[in-house]
């Protein structure tokens, strides 16, 4: 069974806290009809690391990453390899800086 977790991303400008937000100012709200997390997370970017599947996954997956770059504050969306059982993250980046991960299914 999916682990589903509640995603709410504010567009950009917005004033309002995210579970206040009409939903004409979310960029992303997971709990209306859209992808859904299958699992979350977030792992040192230092280093090369796998990330295994907390369960069975059905094919289509969506995987959306980003690597927070801890100098600037800022997050950058990356491209991560996947196949049926982890997540690839090549890492090589500073050790104050973190990979975010979300494995979603439609």
């Amino acid at each position: 069974m999916p682990i589903e977790h509640a995603l709410v991303i504010a567009k950009k400008g917005a004033t309002d806290d995210v579970e206040n937000l009409a939903p004409k100012d979310r960029a992303f709200d997971s709990r209306f009809p859209c992808l859904k997390i299958l699992q979350a997370g977030k792992v040192s970017a230092e280093n090369p690391v796998n990330v295994n599947f907390d369960g069975v996954v059905a094919f289509p997956l969506v995987i959306l990453a980003f690597l927070y770059v801890g100098s600037t504050g800022e997050y950058e969306p990356i491209d991560v390899e996947f196949d049926s059982t982890k997540l690839y993250f090549d890492g090589g980046e500073t050790a104050d800086d973190l990979y975010y991960y979300f494995i979603c299914y439609a």
